[in-house]
């Protein structure tokens, strides 16, 4: 702790010993205006509601949603490797259009993203090997494409249409839980992670759309 002039200037108003059992004192008006400050700060700006970055995921993915229109922003997806500097860059693509779509939940695995929006739609970007995007063949007829903006994973739009309420990305596939406490898994199905079964008898195996995953005495999950 640095002092200026003999006197410390880390904190006016703190006085302390280094013993464990010193005595601080605390200017309260002080640390009262502070906590003003910094709830005025908070509702003025966008508030960071939720990252999410698993353990083998080489990519960070942050979702502002703005204080009073509750809309999300796009941010820099940018892969990185365990040991390289994280840095910040410019958007790989800025909003489109004047509204954007407001999102629930979200989550990332190995190269990709999922997301579930307020009206229950899931939305998935990023890498589409082994089906972990859910899309299926492309217009184009590519099957597992990749997706540089976030897309709707169709298959879950069909009649009855399934509403999510939440998602989660593991490194190689994914599973969703409708509002009707249906699961839904898609992406490698190697080691029966999908818990749906053998899909076919290639050695490697994915399931390119969600799947319904079935539990015993029809279980579903609140």
């Amino acid at each position: 702790m640095s002092c200026i002039g003999g006197q410390n200037k880390w904190w006016k108003g703190i006085e302390a010993d280094d013993d464990d059992d010193a005595t601080t004192v605390v200017d309260e008006s002080e640390a009262t205006r502070k906590e003003v400050e910094r709830m005025r700060m908070l509702t003025s700006r966008s508030e960071l509601i939720k990252m999410a970055a698993p353990r083998f995921v080489a990519e960070a993915v942050a979702v502002e949603v703005e204080a009073q229109t509750k809309k999300l922003e796009d941010k820099r997806v940018r892969e990185l490797a365990e040991d390289a500097q994280y840095e910040k860059g410019p958007p790989l693509h800025p909003p489109r259009g004047s509204s954007v779509l407001a999102v629930w939940k979200i989550a990332a695995g190995e190269s990709y993203v999922c997301a579930v929006s307020q009206n229950g739609s899931l939305y998935s970007w990023g890498v589409g090997i082994s089906g972990r995007l859910g899309h299926g063949k492309s217009l184009e007829g590519i099957i597992n494409a990749d997706a540089d903006h976030p897309s709707r994973v169709m298959a879950l739009q069909v009649i009855p249409s399934v509403f999510v309420k939440d998602v989660a990305c593991a490194f190689d596939h994914s599973a969703a839980v409708s509002v009707d406490g249906h699961v839904y898994s898609w992406g490698s199905a190697s080691t029966g992670k999908l818990g749906v079964g053998l899909l076919d008898d290639s050695y490697e195996q994915f399931a390119m759309y969600p799947m319904l995953v079935p539990f015993p005495n029809r279980k579903r999950f609140r």
